[in-house]
C-alpha cells in the first residue's frame, strides 16, 4: 500500500526524531532530575524499537548498533521504507507514549508490543 494514501508527502531530508535533544528534554522537565538508571531504561527503550524496526526492513539501512548510540541517532524520512514510515506513523508512535509508562523494558516484551499494537 503506497505511503501517500495515508500520509502527506513528506520531504525526505525531515527529520523525525532527534533522539539526543528528546533525552536531554526527558533530563531536563523532571525536578528533581529522572535518576540515571530511568535514563538509561530509557534510551534502551527507544534502541529496541529502532532496532526492531531495522531487523523487518522498514530502515534502509543499520543506523544504530547499541542503547549507547541512541545520544547521537537523528531519525530523517529517507531513513525509512514506504512500509517503515508508516509503521513509524502509527505503531512506533505508540510505543515511544507506551515507554513513559513502564519502569523495565523487556526485550520480547518490547517486540510482542511493536507487533500486536
Amino acid at each position: 500500500m503506497p505511503v501517500n494514501k495515508h500520509l502527506p508527502n513528506l520531504d525526505p531530508e525531515y527529520m523525525l526524531d532527534d533522539y539526543g535533544a528528546m533525552l536531554n528534554l526527558i533530563r531536563n522537565q523532571y525536578d528533581p532530575p529522572l535518576p540515571i538508571e530511568r535514563i538509561e531504561t530509557i534510551k534502551k527503550a527507544f534502541f529496541l524499537g529502532i532496532d526492531y524496526m531495522q531487523e523487518r526492513g522498514f530502515i534502509k539501512r543499520k543506523i544504530i548498533d547499541n542503547a549507547q548510540d541512541v545520544e547521537k541517532l537523528q531519525l530523517f524520512v529517507r531513513d525509512f521504507t514506504e512500509e517503515g514510515l508508516l509503521f513509524y506513523r502509527t505503531k512506533y508512535q505508540n510505543y515511544l507514549t507506551a515507554i513513559d509508562k513502564v519502569s523495565t523494558i523487556p526485550e520480547e516484551a518490547v517486540k510482542r508490543y511493536l507487533k500486536n499494537n
